[in-house]
């Protein structure tokens, strides 16, 4: 297993390959994959963003995409997760490395704190996961369409 990093231009060709597709359509999780490019092309393209890519075999088997910017709350520079996805049949070592390869982007970036993001059903039981790690609960969202 290996993790990759995704500049703008790699990204797109991803995209265009359906790699993302696959590994979203596997877990399940529906994202309008145009606006998702559009975003995260011009988040990459912004240096403020990077998305990291586990692979077995040359197929991804997870990804995880975070944007730096200061914490709106406190002005620390923070790192926060957009997306990220591990395949339930990839190595556990993949979501693990995605962690430790966003947290060390974070810190290039200048970030003081990383903000894991637990958005998505199917991952409902990663507390421990993120305990161990040493994170702490430090806010529930809520969210409604408007």
């Amino acid at each position: 297993m290996t993790i990759g990093s995704l500049d703008a231009d790699n990204f797109v060709q991803c995209v265009n390959s359906g790699a993302l597709d696959r590994l979203l359509d596997d877990v399940e999780m529906k994202i309008d994959i145009n606006s998702f490019t559009t975003l995260w092309f011009t988040l990459l393209k912004a240096r403020i963003a990077a998305i990291f890519l586990s692979l077995e075999d040359g197929i991804a088997t997870g990804a995880m995409g975070a944007i730096c910017a200061p914490d709106p709350n406190d002005g620390v520079m923070a790192v926060t997760t957009g997306v990220w996805v591990v395949h339930p049949d990839a190595n556990m070592m993949a979501g693990i490395g995605l962690f430790g390869a966003v947290e060390k982007w974070g810190k290039t970036m200048g970030a003081g704190k990383l903000t894991m993001v637990k958005c998505h059903e199917a991952i409902k039981d990663m507390d421990g996961f993120f305990i161990r790690q040493g994170y702490r609960q430090s806010e529930v969202r809520y969210t409604k369409a408007i």
